[in-house]
């Protein structure tokens, strides 16, 4: 399903009022606070579904990674906890995936070549990798793209307009979790 950072909210907010008035609520400015709130939902929603295996498809994506030297960037809206059971692939050589490995910082800085393996790592913010037969040499490796598949947040939208493009389920689940922000604390009945 596809819908705009504008509908989201105005959803969200409809949701979360639930019949109250909008002009007397005590939430001051529910659609500044909604977009306030949109990108921290983006990444609860994507982490409820990335801990369950049957879901985590759904949040699920291939991000190219621009690799100098063996050391590329990854991108902040991928999910930290998630990339060691990320694929690595090589565009420009299909049968390098297959022989990809993730392994923990420690090791990978620690393993010995391997024919028959390549390895990829993370530490911080960076993603490592070494390609079949090559060990780690610090500041020397792969120079090129390479692509990711791991779980990761829906990407924030650039403006208000813009189609935020996601499978149903997510959709509900992010209306909800902003709706879930936003609800107002209900008065209790007079007895």
């Amino acid at each position: 399903m596809a819908f705009s950072l504008k509908q989201w909210t105005t959803r969200s907010i409809a949701l979360a009022l639930a019949g109250e008035d909008m002009n007397t609520t005590p939430v001051l400015d529910p659609e500044d606070i909604a977009e306030a709130y949109a990108h921290h939902c983006m990444f609860e929603v994507a982490e409820l579904f990335a801990a369950d295996p049957a879901t985590r498809h759904l949040v699920t994506e291939t991000i190219t990674i621009a690799l100098t030297n063996g050391a590329g960037t990854i991108p902040s809206r991928v999910l930290p906890a998630y990339v060691p059971f990320a694929t690595v692939t090589d565009p420009a050589d299909p049968a390098m995936g297959r022989k990809m490995r993730w392994v923990p910082w420690e090791d990978f800085i620690r393993t010995v070549a391997d024919a028959n393996r390549g390895y990829f790592s993370s530490k911080g913010t960076t993603l490592y990798l070494t390609r079949p037969s090559a060990a780690y040499v610090e500041g020397a490796g792969m120079t090129g793209n390479i692509s990711l598949t791991t779980a990761a947040a829906v990407d924030m939208p650039a403006t208000e307009s813009a189609t935020i493009a996601v499978p149903l389920r997510i959709e509900l689940a992010l209306v909800e979790a902003l709706a879930a922000k936003l609800r107002v604390p209900r008065r209790r009945e007079a007895a």
